[in-house]
């Protein structure tokens, strides 16, 4: 979801969770940072983000969020960035 344009999420997430088999056991990285300071790519995913996205039919659980800040993020004039990665299972995983 970093790589995309958020205009073309909605039609990610969707595609994604059709592939998805009952077992599937899906790893989603996304980043946080301020938004207004950098406008990406690679490009913010707030969390809320992805309840809207996959909350209806999928479980996702945050297993790490990272510092991942450096010199680069710092030239886009960024003081935090992180990385987080997420489990996504379906919610009809038996």
């Amino acid at each position: 979801m970093v790589a995309m344009n958020p205009i073309d999420r909605e039609r990610y997430a969707n595609a994604m969770i059709s592939l998805m088999d009952k077992d599937c056991r899906y790893l989603l990285v996304t980043l946080e940072y301020n938004p207004k300071l950098h406008p990406g790519p690679p490009f913010y995913v707030p969390d809320a983000e992805l309840e809207k996205l996959l909350g209806s039919l999928c479980i996702y659980k945050r297993l790490k969020k990272s510092d991942a800040l450096t010199e680069r993020q710092k030239q886009w004039g960024l003081d935090y960035f992180y990385e987080k990665i997420f489990l996504v299972t379906t919610k009809f995983h038996s």
